[in-house]
């Protein structure tokens, strides 16, 4: 009874309180926290507690690899931005998601392969990333609730469906799904056609940013889940939260 309850009542709660979060800090700033383990934190949670920590490092691992499918996403989306409507670009940026998706699980192999593999594509992608200039934030209005009620919905479908769908899928393959960006595929083309170009590439080198540190957090997890059990989440936590402060830390000293 206890997990049914978490099922349905934490996954709203995580993303309401980030999303609300995301209006106050802007567009670098929220990015940076639509891109830390929000939904997959919590499916990895609720997967502990209803398989234990086998499947918890399991999926910890697929999480891991579909931060590479992120990356992919975001930098197909900034790319794209300047040069294409909102909707064609989130096309574009799906494309990208599922074909980074198929490559990662079908050429790497292991934790610390997949590890390096996503540092090596974020930080070349941050290095590339275009410096924005300030842009104005959004009033909150109509469109910002109903992209709030938008983002809860579907991030709560997705973590309560993969959970339910783990036999059927698989730990990893649901692991990997959980990193869905479906946060910034909801926010990234009403930013790009209420704001424009510059403020959708400012909210997803955010995205980026918080990647390196949900790669961290699935990382630790998928290396400690056998010894630590549900503690390892609790850990990952502090290390996810670390390399985002030291990431944020790096970036402040480009030119």
């Amino acid at each position: 009874m206890e997990t049914i309850a978490l099922r349905l009542l934490l996954p709203p709660l995580v993303i309401a309180v980030a999303s609300l979060a995301q209006g106050r800090l802007g567009d670098r700033l929220g990015g940076l926290v639509v891109g830390l383990p929000l939904t997959s934190g919590t499916f990895l949670c609720l997967l502990h507690l209803s398989h234990g920590p086998e499947a918890l490092a399991h999926g910890a691992l697929g999480m891991l690899g579909g931060q590479v499918a992120v990356v992919a996403m975001c930098v197909t989306f900034a790319t794209a931005a300047p040069r294409h409507s909102p909707a064609i670009a989130l096309a574009m940026a799906l494309v990208a998601w599922v074909v980074g998706i198929a490559l990662v699980r079908t050429f790497t192999q292991g934790v610390l392969v997949t590890a390096a593999l996503h540092a090596l594509v974020a930080l070349a992608a941050l290095a590339w990333w275009p410096r924005a200039e300030a842009v104005a934030m959004a009033r909150p209005g109509r469109s910002a609730r109903h992209d709030l009620v938008v983002r809860v919905a579907i991030g709560s479908a997705l973590v309560i469906a993969l959970t339910a769908a783990v036999e059927t899928l698989g730990s990893g393959l649901a692991g990997t799904l959980a990193a869905a960006p479906l946060v910034a595929l909801v926010l990234s083309p009403s930013t790009h056609a209420q704001r424009g170009a510059q403020a959708v590439q400012d909210l997803l080198g955010g995205v980026v940013r918080g990647s390196l540190g949900a790669a961290a957090f699935g990382l630790v997890v998928a290396c400690t889940a056998g010894h630590l059990g549900g503690l390892a989440l609790v850990v990952a936590t502090a290390v996810c939260l670390a390399t985002v402060a030291l990431v944020g830390r790096v970036d402040s000293l480009r030119p």
